[in-house]
Order: structure tokens, then sequence, then C-alpha cells
């Protein structure tokens, strides 16, 4: 399990904003790839929380763009978890991916296709 704490009352610039525990690094920059996507999703999941806690008015929308794809099983699992957890608190949930496996596990959601050709984006049926 990776835990991030965040370090604002450091004593110089130079100091790491965060420590990392249970990577193979105490560091961000320590870190192997996948744990740095890990890092990284808490750190989003985090920061959303705190600004959730802080508004007068509640988030009801959520947008996970691409962050799942590159997890590996593990992260994937405990990623969906936390998926989960937004579309049972929120009114919306949008989940882009480019990973088949992921659009099947949600079979009743509604899906939108966008296909990129000479730089444009269009939604396809």
């Amino acid at each position: 399990v990776i835990r991030v704490e965040f370090v604002p009352s450091r004593e110089a610039r130079s100091e790491n904003l965060i420590r990392v525990h249970g990577a193979s690094a105490p560091t961000y920059d320590g870190c192997s790839a996948g744990e740095r996507r890990r890092i990284d999703l808490i750190i989003s999941l985090s920061l959303r929380s705190l600004a959730r806690w802080r508004l007068a008015e509640p988030i009801n929308m959520a947008l996970w763009d691409e962050v799942l794809d590159p997890l590996d099983e593990s992260g994937l699992r405990r990623a969906l978890a936390v998926l989960q957890q937004d579309q049972d608190e929120m009114e919306t949930v949008f989940l882009v991916t480019h990973n088949p496996m992921l659009k099947a596990m949600f079979p009743s959601a509604n899906m939108l296709c966008v296909e990129r050709e000479h730089g444009q984006s269009r939604v396809v049926e």
C-alpha cells in the first residue's frame, strides 16, 4: 500500500513537497513508473476531496480521463473501487478510456465512441 504525505511546512523549497511511504523509494522521482501513476491518482483524489470539503456547493460530477488505462491489475482493482464510490455519490461520472476491458466492465453505462481523424474528433455511434 502506497501512502502519500503532503509536507507544506518544509524548511526549504528544495525539500520534497510530498513524501512517499510503502513504495520502492521515499521520493516521487525515485519511484517506478507504475508507482508514480498510483501516486498521481492519490494526489488527484486528495485534492478533489479537499475541494469538495471547502466548497459551499457540492461537486456532483467526476471526470476520469484515461487515468485507469496505464494501471496494472492491482492498481486497477483499487481504482475501480473508488470509481464505484463516485458512481454511488455523484450524479454524473465520465470515464474516458482506450481500454476495451474497462468498457466491458460497465455494460449498462451510456457509451460514446470518439474517433480522431485528420486532427478532428467526432462522436460515432
